[in-house]
């Protein structure tokens, strides 16, 4: 039996609890994995809308101001000091913030970290099945041979391993029920467009292409049309 890395409760697992619950409601409305992802992921980015606009017009309005701030560095080119006390005090007096362009960044930072985290598992936050009883079905895959011991090592951050091999396990589903570790609603189902959401993508670009293409190119082009938009 592979030792667990227990969890460690952090200043950051109530809003992952908030956001796990959040999406375990819209999955028992929805019960589409795919779905669910989409209608969250759309409602953070327009709470975030307003944020990211008004960093755009500070950056249009800092854009408009450059012509005064290069006349600054030409007048003072060897006291960087006083370029910047003047830069500063120039923004100052047309109402631009010096952060105002780093604070959606820092919002969107502190957001996304926990959706991530989420989704990398969803057995815990998403269903809310038990860890211990998570370590105990992980030990269960091990035992038949169907996860590593490096997965299980690891399900306190990545139970989709886990998941997985209960979808892939009808005995190991059977057992894990019938010994009150799991109930089947707790189950997700993360086929989505005939793509699987729980699949890892595989940092090789090689295999993208290789034998699992159609597991791992709809992947990767999910993240990257996610990175573009």
């Amino acid at each position: 039996m592979t030792p667990i890395i227990p969890v460690q409760l952090g200043l950051l697992d109530p809003l992952y609890n908030l956001f796990g619950w959040i999406l375990g409601s819209l999955y028992a409305w929805l019960n589409n994995y795919g779905l669910v992802i989409i209608l969250f992921t759309s409602a953070i980015r327009l709470v975030l809308m307003p944020l990211g606009l008004r960093s755009q017009r500070g950056t249009l309005r800092q854009q408009m101001l450059q012509t005064e701030v290069n006349e600054i560095k030409r007048r003072y080119p060897k006291n960087q000091a006083r370029v910047q006390e003047l830069t500063q005090q120039l923004y100052k007096d047309n109402g631009i913030s010096m952060m105002s362009g780093c604070l959606p960044t820092l919002l969107q930072l502190a957001v996304i970290w926990p959706i991530i985290y989420i989704f990398r598992a969803p057995l815990r936050f998403i269903s809310g099945v038990d860890f211990h009883n998570i370590s105990k079905i992980a030990n269960l895959l091990e035992c038949k041979g169907l996860k590593t011991a490096a997965q299980v090592k690891n399900v306190a951050i990545m139970d989709i391993p886990v998941l997985n091999g209960l979808h892939a396990s009808g005995s190991a589903l059977q057992q894990s029920v019938s010994e009150g570790w799991i109930k089947l609603p707790q189950l997700i189902n993360t086929k989505f467009l005939g793509i699987d959401l729980g699949a890892t993508p595989s940092y090789y670009p090689w295999e993208w292409f290789g034998p699992e293409w159609r597991v791992q190119l709809p992947l990767v082009l999910l993240i990257l049309i996610t990175m573009v938009t």
